[in-house]
C-alpha cells in the first residue's frame, strides 16, 4: 500500500477477508466515533468473562477454598496452606466423596520430576487435618483418602465447638 493511499474497503470481498483473516469485527472509512464506541462496547461485553472471570470457589465444610487467589478460609478464618496443600485440598473438594488412592493424587498434584512416595501423600494429608479438622478427611486403608461428603454430625459439631476462638488449626483436648 503506497503512503497516502485511502484504506476503506472498495467492496464486500475486503470485509470478508479481513473477517476470514481473523478479525472479530470490521469497521469501514469513514466511520462515525460513536459506532465505534458502540462496537467497542459490545466487545467489553462479550469478553467480560476473560476479563474478570468469577470466582470459581470451592466450598464444603466450612472451608472456602479460591483457585483464582489461592486463598483458603476455614470457618471464617485464613489458613496458610503450602502449595501442595492447597493442590491436594483442592483436589479432593472437586469431588468430595470420591476416593483417590495414593497414585491419583501423585499423579494429579506432584510434578512428574519430583519422584515423590506415596508416603508424600500420607504426610500432606496429615498435615491438612491439623490445620483444618481431622474428621473431613477420611483414610481407607488399602485404597486411598477422601474428603468426607458429610462429616458424622456428631464428631463434627463437637470439634467446631472445641476449636479455640484464636487458633483454628487445633482442637481443645
Amino acid at each position: 500500500m503506497r503512503r497516502g493511499q485511502p484504506t476503506r474497503a472498495r467492496d464486500p470481498g475486503d470485509k470478508l477477508g479481513g473477517l476470514q483473516a481473523g478479525a472479530t469485527d470490521y469497521i469501514t472509512k469513514p466511520f462515525e466515533p460513536r459506532e465505534l464506541a458502540a462496537r467497542l462496547e459490545a466487545q467489553i461485553r462479550q469478553h467480560r468473562a476473560l476479563l474478570d472471570p468469577p470466582s470459581r470457589a470451592l466450598r464444603c465444610h466450612g472451608i472456602e477454598l479460591d483457585p483464582i487467589t489461592r486463598e483458603v478460609r476455614f470457618r471464617e478464618r485464613p489458613v496458610q496452606l503450602t502449595r501442595k496443600q492447597f493442590d491436594l485440598l483442592r483436589r479432593l473438594m472437586e469431588q468430595p466423596g470420591r476416593v483417590y488412592s495414593r497414585n491419583e493424587l501423585l499423579d494429579s498434584v506432584w510434578e512428574l520430576g519430583s519422584y515423590p512416595t506415596t508416603r508424600t501423600v500420607d504426610n500432606h494429608v496429615a498435615q491438612l487435618r491439623q490445620k483444618l479438622a481431622p474428621q473431613l478427611f477420611e483414610t481407607l486403608h488399602g485404597v486411598g483418602y477422601r474428603l468426607v461428603k458429610s462429616p458424622a454430625s456428631g464428631a463434627f459439631q463437637n470439634d467446631a465447638q472445641s476449636l479455640r476462638p484464636d487458633d483454628n488449626r487445633r482442637p481443645r483436648e
